[in-house]
């Protein structure tokens, strides 16, 4: 009697191969990784090992160049069983360490037994008497010494639905459509047991291929550019009806299908569709005599196949959005780019105006009289009002659009250095907060928020003197500033108003301000994930406030 040890991550592989290779009679142990398996091997000595390639904590790959350093001597046989490499992928892999033999997953009965028997020199095994399985036209059904035919085929429908998890990983892994299709194919066949699979996507709008794969037993999955009718003969009844179908008879099929195929002898097609689109569909053949299909085989099709129009979609919907997100950082770049020559265009011949005000001014001397001097100075007012608008339209324009780094932030600091810009009386006082925090985050964006909200505060006074409260608390995933005053106070029915571009409650005439100043608050705050409001009414004062969440404030 030999050990066989089974390596694999997977309870229900695992499961499998221990049921299935029990009937043998040699003894089987078990491990979940690389690691566990070698203190099975110092413990057991095993004559095989059937390993997984890909395991977490130690792989196969390094499990079997560590059982080679420990087991010289013996050198016992190792099988590789794996679902996440290609046959061709997975014997290159598997010679770089010395394996010869691979198994796909899933693999048939039959196979398993066939090369675990050839490795033991155990050819009289009364298990290997189990060469077929009834589940299909053509097969005969043979009755085992040990092993009954319901056993066997629920095990092998358990590793199927398991190689279709792993295969289910590994396509969402993938952002690309046609490296999706080309997974999907190679990985479908593999599980349907089939000699050739093929997938195909249709354009509804031109009913012309979009993506058309196929893989086969001796090579990779490909994409194919040779011309195939996607809606003539049983690929056309499969999008037209939106259900399987399935000839274990060649003559049944409606062809076409690629004369490369060859002939065939069993046919199973499933639609690639949800309940509200038909993006193709998805076929398997088998060329020998006899073979066939069972309602097992078409069952599992259909839910590859669900599976990859789900992936599918949600790969298309990935790629759209990358290009339009490629396309709007685009449109902004050219945007920036004219809103900077605009902007210095402008200030250009602001700056001429201004300057010639002044020139006038001083040439004319006091043969000026006080109407044109107030003209001029009403002039020069205007200007200096379209430059600060040019200089906070570009300012606007770049919010979000700049590489920041975080930075440490004291936070005091920061509204000291923003109030001394303002001139106050004595009789008006401006209270911050004694234990204001010190963050890590993004200065110059947090700067321009407080430096617009204290400055509002200032500059919309109707009195000398007053009092403006800078507060700062931690709240719930963010870190909350308030800048509350007792100024005029603001109707509720401008909450929102004062927030747009360009909107002020004063006259043109009456302020400097050009509307953009909250504005920009609103949407630094925004850009940044935090929100932005104020609580006011007209006559009490108004606080505006703002949340900074802690995720930017995190380095």
């Amino acid at each position: 009697m030999a050990t066989i040890l089974i390596v694999d991550d997977r309870p229900v592989n695992r499961q499998f191969l221990a049921t299935l290779l029990g009937y043998t009679g040699h003894k089987i142990v078990e491990a979940a990784d690389g690691v566990e398996a070698l203190e099975v091997v110092r413990r057991e000595r095993p004559d095989l090992a059937i390993v997984d390639i890909v395991m977490p904590n130690m792989d196969g790959i390094e499990f079997v160049r560590e059982l080679r350093r420990i087991e010289a001597e013996e050198d016992p046989a190792v099988i590789f069983y794996t679902a996440s490499y290609r046959a061709s992928e997975a014997h290159r892999i598997a010679a770089t360490v010395g394996v010869e033999h691979v198994l796909q997953k899933p693999a048939r009965p039959e196979e398993i037994l066939d090369i675990v028997c050839k490795l033991l020199r155990d050819d009289a095994n009364p298990a290997l008497k189990v060469l077929h399985m009834a589940d299909g036209p053509g097969r005969e059904a043979s009755t085992p010494v040990a092993i009954t035919q319901p056993l066997l085929r629920s095990e092998y429908l358990n590793t199927r639905m398991a190689a279709l998890i792993e295969l289910n990983y590994e396509m969402t892994a993938v952002s690309d459509a046609e490296l999706l299709l080309r997974l999907a194919c190679g990985g479908a066949r593999r599980i349907i047991d089939a000699d050739l699979a093929a997938i195909g996507t249709v354009d509804q709008a031109d009913r012309q291929l979009t993506h058309y794969v196929v893989s086969t037993a001796s090579d990779v999955a490909r994409s194919e550019t040779q011309p195939v009718d996607p809606c003539a003969g049983v690929l056309g009844e499969l999008l037209e009806s939106g259900a399987p179908c399935r000839y274990n008879s060649a003559g049944s099929v409606t062809r076409p299908l690629l004369p490369e195929h060859g002939d065939y002898h069993a046919f199973l097609g499933v639609p690639l569709r949800t309940p509200v689109q038909s993006h193709g569909w998805m076929y398997f053949v088998k060329a020998s005599e006899g073979a066939g299909f069972s309602l097992d085989d078409e069952r599992l099709g259909a839910t590859i196949a669900s599976h990859v129009t789900v992936i599918f979609e949600n790969v298309l919907l990935v790629q759209q959005l990358k290009t339009t997100t490629e396309e709007l950082r685009c449109s902004n770049e050219n945007l920036l780019r004219y809103t900077s020559t605009v902007s210095h265009d402008i200030r250009s011949p602001l700056r001429t105006l201004s300057m010639l005000s002044t020139m006038v001014e001083r040439s004319a001397g006091d043969g000026l009289g006080a109407v044109p001097r107030d003209y001029l100075a009403t002039m020069r007012k205007r200007i200096a009002r379209m430059q600060r608008m040019v200089d906070d339209l570009l300012e606007y324009a770049r919010i979000g659009e700049r590489r920041l780094h975080r930075e440490t932030v004291d936070v005091g600091v920061l509204l000291d250095d923003i109030i001394s810009m303002y001139s106050a009386p004595d009789s008006f006082t401006i209270v911050t907060p004694d234990n204001a925090p010190v963050l890590t985050t993004y200065r110059a964006p947090l700067d321009l928020v407080l430096r617009n909200l204290v400055g509002n505060a200032v500059k919309h006074r109707k009195r000398n003197d007053g009092c403006i409260d800078v507060t700062v608390r931690d709240s719930d995933g963010y870190t909350e500033f308030a800048v509350v005053d007792d100024g005029p106070g603001i109707a509720p029915r401008y909450h929102d108003q004062i927030f747009r571009e360009f909107e002020t409650l004063d006259s043109k005439d009456a302020t400097d301000s050009n509307g953009l100043g909250l504005a920009m608050v609103k949407k630094t705050v925004e850009v940044f994930g935090g929100e932005v409001g104020v609580d006011s009414r007209e006559g009490e004062g108004a606080r505006f406030w703002f949340t900074w969440p802690k995720a930017a404030n995190e380095s």
